[in-house]
């Protein structure tokens, strides 16, 4: 149970991380209040599913909220240790 507990909390502060920085909170699609993808998750989905996305792979939008991808962030590269 408490491996449980800790799994939940180590994966609840992963996903928080990522953000779109909308000052308003208001994206392009109006049903969408907080997307957490980072541009490297969107550019990787884009890759993955070339045929799926293709008007908001041309315009660069994201494709859960429709904002730019400029907008979110990057993820933080962490350096291995030697």
């Amino acid at each position: 149970m408490y491996k449980i507990i800790c799994f939940i909390a180590l994966a609840t502060t992963c996903i928080s991380d990522a953000k779109c920085h909308r000052t308003d909170y208001k994206h392009a699609d109006e049903n969408v209040r907080l997307c957490r993808y980072y541009q490297e998750d969107i550019y990787n989905n884009y890759a993955k599913k070339l045929h799926v996305y293709k008007d908001a792979e041309r315009y660069k939008e994201c494709f859960f909220c429709g904002c730019p991808i400029e907008e979110h962030s990057k993820r933080e590269v962490v350096q291995p240790k030697k």
